[in-house]
C-alpha cells in the first residue's frame, strides 16, 4: 500500500503487509506497534516516548568487556591491565572493583593520552584525570570529560593486605 497526501485516522487502524509512506506525517494521540517496524530516513519526535522491549539501532555499538582481573600485592603500584583505544566511542566507561581485605589502602587513578599509534606506554607519556581510594570492597566508575586517544588505569596498594582489582571496559558509539 502507498500513502500520499494527508490522511486523518481516528480510531484503531490494523494493517498487515508493508506500507510506503512518502511526505510527512502527523501522528496526536498514541500509537501501539507490535512487531517488527523498519524506518529508512530521519524520524522526528516531539514529546515523551516510551518503549518496553528492545530496541536495536544498526551502525549502533556496544562494547561491555571484563572482568579483567588485576592482583595487586601488598606495596605495590603499576598499569591495571593494559591502555583502551577510546578515541572511535561516544561514550565509555572503565566500572572498577576492588575486592580486598577491609582496612586496606589502595588508590586507583585514571590516566589519558593523546598520543597516537601506540606510543603511550610509560606513565609520563599520560595526563592524570581522576581517582579514588578504597579501603575494602567497593565499586567506582572512570570516565574523563574529553575523550583522547588512550585511557589507562594506575593502581597503588599501600595497606598490608593483598586484593584483585576487576575492570570493565563498557562503551557505545
Amino acid at each position: 500500500m502507498a500513502i500520499s497526501g494527508t490522511v486523518a485516522v481516528s480510531g484503531p487502524v490494523e494493517i498487515s503487509g508493508s506500507v510506503a509512506v512518502s511526505g510527512p506525517v502527523e501522528i496526536s494521540g498514541s500509537v501501539a506497534v507490535s512487531g517488527p517496524v523498519e524506518i529508512s530516513g530521519s524520524v522526528a519526535v516531539s514529546g515523551p516516548v516510551e518503549i518496553s522491549g528492545m530496541v536495536g539501532l544498526s551502525g549502533h555499538s556496544f562494547v561491555d568487556s571484563g572482568p579483567d582481573t588485576i592482583a595487586l600485592a601488598a606495596g605495590t603500584s603499576g598499569f591495571a591491565g593494559g591502555s583502551y583505544d577510546i578515541i572511535s566511542y561516544t561514550s565509555w566507561t572503565l566500572a572498577v572493583k576492588y575486592s580486598g581485605a577491609s582496612g586496606d589502602q589502595v588508590t586507583v587513578s585514571l590516566y589519558t593520552s593523546a598520543l597516537s599509534g601506540g606510543a603511550a606506554t610509560t606513565l609520563a607519556d599520560y595526563v592524570f584525570d581522576s581517582s579514588a581510594n578504597y579501603s575494602g570492597t567497593s565499586w567506582n566508575l572512570y570516565t574523563a570529560g574529553i575523550t583522547p586517544r588512550y585511557a589507562r588505569l594506575y593502581y597503588q596498594d599501600t595497606g598490608a593486605a593483598a586484593g584483585s582489582l576487576l575492570v570493565f571496559f563498557q562503551a557505545q558509539n
